[in-house]
Protein backbone atom coordinates (compact mmCIF):
# COMPACT_ATOMS: atom_id res chain seq x y z
CA UNK A 1 0.00 0.00 0.00
CA UNK A 2 0.96 3.42 -0.58
CA UNK A 3 1.79 5.71 2.53
CA UNK A 4 1.62 9.29 2.66
CA UNK A 5 4.34 10.27 4.67
CA UNK A 6 6.65 7.84 3.17
CA UNK A 7 6.15 4.98 5.84
CA UNK A 8 8.61 2.47 3.94
CA UNK A 9 8.83 -1.39 5.65
CA UNK A 10 12.33 -3.27 5.48
CA UNK A 11 13.59 -6.30 5.56
CA UNK A 12 14.45 -7.83 8.84
CA UNK A 13 17.26 -7.14 10.91
CA UNK A 14 20.21 -10.12 10.40
CA UNK A 15 22.51 -11.66 12.22
CA UNK A 16 25.51 -10.32 10.50
CA UNK A 17 24.01 -6.90 10.52
CA UNK A 18 23.57 -7.31 14.30
CA UNK A 19 27.28 -8.30 14.51
CA UNK A 20 28.19 -5.04 12.96
CA UNK A 21 26.98 -2.61 15.40
CA UNK A 22 29.52 -4.03 18.40
CA UNK A 23 33.21 -2.51 18.89
CA UNK A 24 35.95 -4.01 19.46
CA UNK A 25 35.39 -4.02 23.33
CA UNK A 26 31.50 -5.52 22.40
CA UNK A 27 29.67 -2.37 23.16
CA UNK A 28 26.92 -1.30 20.59
CA UNK A 29 27.85 1.62 19.15
CA UNK A 30 24.47 2.76 17.62
CA UNK A 31 21.66 2.12 20.43
CA UNK A 32 19.19 4.57 17.92
CA UNK A 33 20.31 2.71 14.74
CA UNK A 34 19.66 -0.96 16.32
CA UNK A 35 16.30 0.60 17.61
CA UNK A 36 15.66 1.95 13.76
CA UNK A 37 16.31 -1.48 12.08
CA UNK A 38 13.71 -3.55 14.14
CA UNK A 39 11.36 -0.83 13.84
CA UNK A 40 11.33 -0.97 10.19
CA UNK A 41 11.25 -4.79 9.88
CA UNK A 42 12.08 -6.72 12.73
CA UNK A 43 14.35 -9.18 13.50
CA UNK A 44 15.36 -12.35 11.58
CA UNK A 45 14.90 -15.68 13.72
CA UNK A 46 18.69 -16.37 13.90
CA UNK A 47 19.57 -13.47 15.48
CA UNK A 48 16.22 -12.76 17.91
CA UNK A 49 17.38 -14.49 20.82
CA UNK A 50 20.65 -12.38 21.05
CA UNK A 51 18.70 -8.92 20.01
CA UNK A 52 15.98 -9.67 22.69
CA UNK A 53 18.54 -9.75 25.19
CA UNK A 54 19.57 -6.11 25.08
CA UNK A 55 16.22 -5.16 23.36
CA UNK A 56 14.56 -6.19 26.85
CA UNK A 57 16.73 -4.84 29.45
CA UNK A 58 19.23 -8.26 30.39
CA UNK A 59 22.26 -6.17 28.96
CA UNK A 60 22.82 -2.67 28.58
CA UNK A 61 23.26 -1.58 24.85
CA UNK A 62 26.76 0.15 26.08
CA UNK A 63 28.03 -2.72 27.95
CA UNK A 64 31.35 -5.00 27.14
CA UNK A 65 31.79 -8.33 26.42
CA UNK A 66 33.17 -8.97 29.65
CA UNK A 67 30.58 -7.15 31.53
CA UNK A 68 27.81 -9.22 30.20
CA UNK A 69 29.37 -12.53 31.54
CA UNK A 70 29.19 -11.05 35.07
CA UNK A 71 25.41 -9.94 34.65
CA UNK A 72 24.46 -13.31 33.06
CA UNK A 73 26.13 -14.86 35.70
CA UNK A 74 24.65 -12.96 38.41
CA UNK A 75 20.49 -12.65 37.07
CA UNK A 76 21.21 -16.66 36.74
CA UNK A 77 22.32 -17.19 40.50
CA UNK A 78 19.88 -14.59 41.43
CA UNK A 79 16.87 -16.08 39.74
CA UNK A 80 17.74 -19.81 40.92
CA UNK A 81 18.10 -18.35 44.79
CA UNK A 82 14.50 -16.63 44.08
CA UNK A 83 12.95 -20.06 42.80
CA UNK A 84 14.68 -22.20 45.32
CA UNK A 85 13.32 -19.66 48.02
CA UNK A 86 9.49 -19.65 47.34
CA UNK A 87 9.66 -23.50 46.60
CA UNK A 88 11.27 -23.98 50.28
CA UNK A 89 8.60 -21.86 52.29
CA UNK A 90 5.81 -23.36 49.84
CA UNK A 91 6.66 -27.17 50.70
CA UNK A 92 6.82 -25.81 54.46
CA UNK A 93 3.73 -23.76 54.75
CA UNK A 94 1.50 -26.74 53.30
CA UNK A 95 -0.30 -29.05 55.08
CA UNK A 96 0.10 -32.26 53.87
CA UNK A 97 -3.03 -32.32 51.84
CA UNK A 98 -2.09 -29.31 50.02
CA UNK A 99 1.52 -30.10 48.78
CA UNK A 100 0.52 -32.13 45.73
CA UNK A 101 -1.93 -29.07 44.72
CA UNK A 102 0.35 -26.33 45.24
CA UNK A 103 3.76 -28.32 44.55
CA UNK A 104 3.08 -30.98 42.16
CA UNK A 105 -0.40 -30.44 40.55
CA UNK A 106 -1.91 -32.84 38.78
CA UNK A 107 -1.57 -31.28 35.27
CA UNK A 108 2.26 -31.89 35.49
CA UNK A 109 2.93 -34.86 36.75
CA UNK A 110 -0.14 -36.74 34.72
CA UNK A 111 1.79 -35.03 31.94
CA UNK A 112 4.87 -36.82 33.07
CA UNK A 113 6.45 -33.28 33.70
CA UNK A 114 9.83 -34.17 35.55
CA UNK A 115 10.37 -31.81 38.57
CA UNK A 116 13.94 -30.77 36.97
CA UNK A 117 13.14 -30.86 33.33
CA UNK A 118 12.42 -28.24 30.87
CA UNK A 119 14.67 -25.23 29.29
CA UNK A 120 17.40 -23.42 30.86
CA UNK A 121 17.88 -26.14 33.62
CA UNK A 122 19.93 -24.94 37.00
CA UNK A 123 23.25 -24.51 35.23
CA UNK A 124 24.22 -20.83 36.35
CA UNK A 125 26.34 -20.45 33.33
CA UNK A 126 23.96 -21.68 30.93
CA UNK A 127 23.90 -19.54 27.89
CA UNK A 128 27.11 -18.26 28.48
CA UNK A 129 30.17 -18.96 26.22
CA UNK A 130 33.04 -21.11 27.44
CA UNK A 131 35.56 -17.72 27.95
CA UNK A 132 32.81 -16.32 30.07
CA UNK A 133 32.87 -19.77 32.01
CA UNK A 134 36.53 -19.29 32.84
CA UNK A 135 36.46 -15.50 33.37
CA UNK A 136 33.61 -15.17 35.66
CA UNK A 137 34.31 -18.90 37.81
CA UNK A 138 36.60 -16.95 40.15
CA UNK A 139 33.31 -14.73 41.26
CA UNK A 140 30.94 -17.46 41.59
CA UNK A 141 31.43 -18.55 44.97
CA UNK A 142 30.74 -14.43 45.55
CA UNK A 143 28.16 -14.26 43.57
CA UNK A 144 26.13 -17.47 44.73
CA UNK A 145 26.09 -15.51 48.13
CA UNK A 146 24.97 -12.51 47.13
CA UNK A 147 22.17 -14.49 45.29
CA UNK A 148 21.31 -16.12 48.48
CA UNK A 149 21.42 -13.21 50.75
CA UNK A 150 19.16 -11.39 48.09
CA UNK A 151 16.76 -13.99 48.05
CA UNK A 152 16.79 -14.24 52.08
CA UNK A 153 15.99 -10.19 52.66
CA UNK A 154 12.09 -10.87 50.13
CA UNK A 155 9.33 -11.22 52.27
CA UNK A 156 6.53 -13.62 50.90
CA UNK A 157 3.22 -13.40 51.59
CA UNK A 158 2.15 -16.81 51.40
CA UNK A 159 -1.85 -16.37 51.00
CA UNK A 160 -1.40 -13.85 48.64
CA UNK A 161 1.37 -16.67 46.84
CA UNK A 162 -1.30 -19.35 46.82
CA UNK A 163 -4.43 -17.40 45.57
CA UNK A 164 -1.75 -16.69 42.72
CA UNK A 165 -1.15 -20.66 41.78
CA UNK A 166 -4.21 -20.94 41.92
CA UNK A 167 -4.94 -18.70 38.84
CA UNK A 168 -1.58 -19.69 37.10
CA UNK A 169 -2.19 -23.06 37.30
CA UNK A 170 -5.76 -22.56 35.45
CA UNK A 171 -3.42 -20.76 32.56
CA UNK A 172 -0.58 -22.78 32.23
CA UNK A 173 -2.14 -26.00 31.07
CA UNK A 174 -3.69 -24.14 28.09
CA UNK A 175 -1.20 -21.80 26.96
CA UNK A 176 -0.68 -21.81 23.48
CA UNK A 177 -0.37 -25.58 23.69
CA UNK A 178 -0.89 -25.88 19.70
CA UNK A 179 2.82 -24.28 19.58
CA UNK A 180 5.75 -27.20 19.41
CA UNK A 181 7.67 -25.48 22.00
CA UNK A 182 4.73 -26.16 24.72
CA UNK A 183 2.50 -29.25 23.41
CA UNK A 184 2.30 -32.70 23.68
CA UNK A 185 2.24 -34.62 26.67
CA UNK A 186 5.35 -35.30 28.97
CA UNK A 187 5.89 -31.30 27.97
CA UNK A 188 8.94 -30.20 30.58
CA UNK A 189 8.25 -26.65 29.38
CA UNK A 190 5.02 -25.96 30.86
CA UNK A 191 6.91 -26.59 34.43
CA UNK A 192 9.42 -23.86 33.37
CA UNK A 193 6.52 -21.55 32.42
CA UNK A 194 4.59 -22.19 35.73
CA UNK A 195 7.94 -21.91 38.30
CA UNK A 196 8.69 -17.96 36.11
CA UNK A 197 4.82 -16.82 36.97
CA UNK A 198 5.10 -17.81 40.47
CA UNK A 199 8.61 -16.64 41.14
CA UNK A 200 7.62 -13.44 39.48
CA UNK A 201 4.15 -12.94 41.61
CA UNK A 202 5.95 -14.21 44.52
CA UNK A 203 8.44 -10.94 44.67
CA UNK A 204 6.08 -8.91 43.32
CA UNK A 205 3.57 -8.77 45.55
CA UNK A 206 2.07 -5.40 44.32
CA UNK A 207 1.27 -6.73 41.13
CA UNK A 208 1.09 -10.56 41.57
CA UNK A 209 -0.25 -12.83 38.93
CA UNK A 210 -2.58 -11.70 36.26
CA UNK A 211 -4.02 -13.74 33.19
CA UNK A 212 -2.12 -12.72 30.22
CA UNK A 213 0.91 -12.81 32.07
CA UNK A 214 1.35 -15.84 30.53
CA UNK A 215 0.99 -15.15 27.29
CA UNK A 216 3.88 -12.80 27.91
CA UNK A 217 5.95 -15.11 28.97
CA UNK A 218 5.46 -17.62 26.56
CA UNK A 219 7.10 -15.27 24.20
CA UNK A 220 10.28 -14.79 25.99
CA UNK A 221 10.49 -18.60 26.87
CA UNK A 222 10.37 -19.34 23.23
CA UNK A 223 12.39 -16.94 21.69
CA UNK A 224 15.01 -17.43 24.18
CA UNK A 225 14.87 -20.84 25.02
CA UNK A 226 16.32 -20.42 29.01
CA UNK A 227 14.40 -20.22 31.86
CA UNK A 228 16.61 -17.24 33.85
CA UNK A 229 16.27 -15.04 30.89
CA UNK A 230 12.48 -15.14 30.38
CA UNK A 231 12.26 -14.65 34.18
CA UNK A 232 14.32 -11.30 33.81
CA UNK A 233 12.87 -10.39 30.50
CA UNK A 234 8.95 -10.80 32.16
CA UNK A 235 10.46 -8.84 35.07
CA UNK A 236 11.69 -5.65 33.08
CA UNK A 237 8.42 -5.97 30.49
CA UNK A 238 6.28 -5.89 33.54
CA UNK A 239 8.23 -3.24 35.32
CA UNK A 240 7.34 -0.85 32.75
CA UNK A 241 3.32 -1.94 31.73
CA UNK A 242 2.88 -3.19 34.90
CA UNK A 243 -0.08 -0.47 35.68
CA UNK A 244 -2.09 -1.86 32.23
CA UNK A 245 -2.50 -5.35 34.68
CA UNK A 246 -4.32 -3.13 37.54
CA UNK A 247 -7.78 -2.35 36.53
CA UNK A 248 -7.18 1.45 36.49
CA UNK A 249 -4.23 1.66 34.52
CA UNK A 250 -6.24 -0.16 31.77
CA UNK A 251 -8.94 2.47 31.80
CA UNK A 252 -6.96 5.06 31.81
CA UNK A 253 -5.31 3.41 28.76
CA UNK A 254 -8.55 2.68 26.76
CA UNK A 255 -9.41 6.56 27.58
CA UNK A 256 -6.16 7.95 25.95
CA UNK A 257 -7.15 5.17 22.91
CA UNK A 258 -10.61 7.12 23.09
CA UNK A 259 -9.36 10.28 23.27
CA UNK A 260 -6.85 10.05 20.21
CA UNK A 261 -9.46 8.53 18.05
CA UNK A 262 -11.89 12.11 19.31
CA UNK A 263 -8.87 14.00 17.88
CA UNK A 264 -8.11 11.82 14.77
CA UNK A 265 -11.70 11.07 13.98
CA UNK A 266 -14.44 12.67 15.79
CA UNK A 267 -17.22 11.20 13.62
CA UNK A 268 -15.79 7.99 14.06
CA UNK A 269 -15.97 8.35 17.65
CA UNK A 270 -19.62 9.76 18.37
CA UNK A 271 -20.30 6.11 16.44
CA UNK A 272 -19.07 4.25 19.05
CA UNK A 273 -20.35 6.86 22.01
CA UNK A 274 -23.89 6.16 20.37
CA UNK A 275 -23.56 2.42 20.16
CA UNK A 276 -22.55 2.55 23.90
CA UNK A 277 -19.30 1.58 23.27
CA UNK A 278 -17.37 4.58 24.55
CA UNK A 279 -15.53 2.73 27.32
CA UNK A 280 -13.27 0.77 23.81
CA UNK A 281 -12.99 -2.79 25.88
CA UNK A 282 -12.77 -4.45 22.68
CA UNK A 283 -9.44 -2.90 22.30
CA UNK A 284 -7.98 -4.45 26.12
CA UNK A 285 -6.97 -7.58 24.05
CA UNK A 286 -5.06 -5.79 21.66
CA UNK A 287 -2.98 -3.70 24.68
CA UNK A 288 -2.90 -6.13 27.42
CA UNK A 289 -1.19 -8.53 24.95
CA UNK A 290 0.58 -6.28 22.11
CA UNK A 291 -1.75 -8.32 19.69
CA UNK A 292 -0.81 -11.40 20.34
CA UNK A 293 -4.19 -13.42 19.43
CA UNK A 294 -4.91 -10.93 16.22
CA UNK A 295 -2.19 -12.57 14.60
CA UNK A 296 -0.40 -16.03 14.52
CA UNK A 297 2.29 -16.75 16.24
CA UNK A 298 5.34 -15.32 14.39
CA UNK A 299 3.67 -12.71 13.07
CA UNK A 300 2.77 -11.57 16.21
CA UNK A 301 6.97 -11.94 17.82
CA UNK A 302 7.35 -9.55 15.11
CA UNK A 303 5.19 -7.36 15.80
CA UNK A 304 5.94 -7.24 19.77
CA UNK A 305 9.25 -6.34 18.87
CA UNK A 306 8.36 -3.23 16.82
CA UNK A 307 6.11 -1.87 19.34
CA UNK A 308 9.26 -2.99 21.90
CA UNK A 309 11.84 -0.70 20.13
CA UNK A 310 10.25 2.41 21.03
CA UNK A 311 11.26 3.71 17.69
CA UNK A 312 8.87 6.09 16.86
CA UNK A 313 7.54 7.43 20.34
CA UNK A 314 6.25 11.26 20.77
CA UNK A 315 9.25 11.60 22.49
CA UNK A 316 11.29 10.22 19.99
CA UNK A 317 14.07 11.88 17.45
CA UNK A 318 11.72 10.72 14.43
CA UNK A 319 8.56 12.85 16.06
CA UNK A 320 10.88 15.87 17.21
CA UNK A 321 11.87 16.19 13.19
CA UNK A 322 8.49 15.53 11.91
CA UNK A 323 7.55 18.75 14.36
CA UNK A 324 10.22 20.60 12.98
CA UNK A 325 9.62 20.06 9.05
CA UNK A 326 5.82 20.93 9.80
CA UNK A 327 6.51 24.08 11.54
CA UNK A 328 9.13 25.26 8.69
CA UNK A 329 6.44 24.85 6.24
CA UNK A 330 4.13 26.57 8.70
CA UNK A 331 5.83 29.36 8.79
CA UNK A 332 6.25 29.37 5.11
CA UNK A 333 3.04 29.33 5.05
CA UNK A 334 2.02 32.03 7.23
CA UNK A 335 4.86 34.10 5.85
CA UNK A 336 6.83 34.03 9.56
CA UNK A 337 6.49 37.83 10.65
CA UNK A 338 2.44 37.04 10.88
CA UNK A 339 2.63 33.85 13.06
CA UNK A 340 2.26 33.92 16.34
CA UNK A 341 3.76 30.17 17.36
CA UNK A 342 2.82 28.71 20.19
CA UNK A 343 4.06 25.82 22.11
CA UNK A 344 3.99 22.19 20.43
CA UNK A 345 2.05 20.26 22.53
CA UNK A 346 1.50 16.59 22.10
CA UNK A 347 -0.08 13.82 24.09
CA UNK A 348 3.23 12.03 25.58
CA UNK A 349 0.78 9.03 26.48
CA UNK A 350 -0.06 8.27 22.41
CA UNK A 351 2.46 5.74 21.97
CA UNK A 352 2.73 4.25 18.87
CA UNK A 353 0.58 0.89 19.68
CA UNK A 354 -2.28 3.26 19.95
CA UNK A 355 -1.66 4.20 16.52
CA UNK A 356 -1.94 0.84 15.56
CA UNK A 357 -5.31 0.71 17.26
CA UNK A 358 -6.14 3.37 15.50
CA UNK A 359 -5.05 2.18 11.93
CA UNK A 360 -6.71 -1.18 12.63
CA UNK A 361 -10.24 0.52 13.44
CA UNK A 362 -9.66 3.14 11.03
CA UNK A 363 -8.77 0.33 7.81
CA UNK A 364 -12.15 -1.95 8.47
CA UNK A 365 -14.20 1.68 9.76
CA UNK A 366 -17.03 0.89 7.00
CA UNK A 367 -17.25 -2.84 8.30
CA UNK A 368 -17.70 -1.78 11.52
CA UNK A 369 -20.00 1.47 10.93
CA UNK A 370 -22.51 -0.67 9.16
CA UNK A 371 -23.12 -2.22 12.32
CA UNK A 372 -25.02 -0.30 14.91
CA UNK A 373 -25.77 -2.82 18.06
CA UNK A 374 -22.48 -3.70 19.94
CA UNK A 375 -23.11 -7.38 19.40
CA UNK A 376 -22.54 -6.59 15.69
CA UNK A 377 -19.71 -4.73 16.62
CA UNK A 378 -17.93 -7.14 18.53
CA UNK A 379 -18.81 -10.11 15.91
CA UNK A 380 -17.05 -8.27 13.30
CA UNK A 381 -14.50 -6.46 15.61
CA UNK A 382 -13.44 -10.29 16.74
CA UNK A 383 -13.78 -11.46 13.30
CA UNK A 384 -10.07 -9.25 12.65
CA UNK A 385 -8.11 -12.36 14.24
CA UNK A 386 -6.14 -13.85 11.90
CA UNK A 387 -7.75 -11.63 9.21
CA UNK A 388 -5.39 -8.97 9.01
CA UNK A 389 -2.33 -7.66 7.08
CA UNK A 390 -0.08 -6.74 9.68
CA UNK A 391 2.55 -5.11 7.14
CA UNK A 392 -0.27 -2.82 5.34
CA UNK A 393 -1.30 -1.84 9.19
CA UNK A 394 1.78 -0.70 10.32
CA UNK A 395 2.28 1.41 7.49
CA UNK A 396 -1.25 2.91 8.15
CA UNK A 397 -0.19 3.07 12.32
CA UNK A 398 3.10 5.20 10.91
CA UNK A 399 1.06 7.86 8.72
CA UNK A 400 -1.33 8.48 11.72
CA UNK A 401 1.59 9.03 13.86
CA UNK A 402 2.91 11.30 11.58
CA UNK A 403 -0.64 12.87 10.55
CA UNK A 404 -1.06 13.71 14.62
CA UNK A 405 2.56 15.29 14.74
CA UNK A 406 1.13 17.98 11.71
CA UNK A 407 -1.92 18.60 13.39
CA UNK A 408 -0.31 19.38 16.76
CA UNK A 409 2.14 21.54 14.87
CA UNK A 410 -0.50 23.63 12.87
CA UNK A 411 -2.79 23.91 15.89
CA UNK A 412 -0.35 25.74 17.70
CA UNK A 413 -0.11 28.53 14.76
CA UNK A 414 -2.52 31.60 14.65
CA UNK A 415 -2.15 33.72 11.52
CA UNK A 416 -2.62 37.28 13.21
CA UNK A 417 -5.15 40.08 11.21
CA UNK A 418 -2.68 42.63 10.85
CA UNK A 419 -4.65 46.28 11.03
CA UNK A 420 -4.07 48.42 7.40
CA UNK A 421 -1.71 51.25 7.63
CA UNK A 422 -3.10 54.26 7.36
CA UNK A 423 -1.87 57.42 4.81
Amino acid sequence: MSSESGAKREAPLSLEKWKSFFDGDGRILNESEVRRCVFRGGIEPVARREVWRYLFGIYPFNSTEREREVVAAELKLRYNALKERWKSFLELSCAADEKVKFCSPAYLTADGVTENGGSGGSDTTDGVGGAAVAQVSGQLGFLEIQARVYAGRQDIDIKALKKAIRVIDKDVPRNDRDHPYFSGAGNPNLRVLRDILITFAAFHPELGYSQGMNDILSRFLVTLDDEQEAYWCLSKYLERIHVEFMEQGMVEKLDTVKQLLGEMDREFLDFFVTADMADFMFCHRWLLLSFKREFKFDEALTLFEILSSHHLEMCSLEAEKAKHREELLERERTGGESSDRKEVLVNLEYTFELFVCLAILQRYRSQIMANSEASGLYQVINGLSMHMDMRDLLISAEDLFFKYCRKSVAECFTTLDLPSPTS
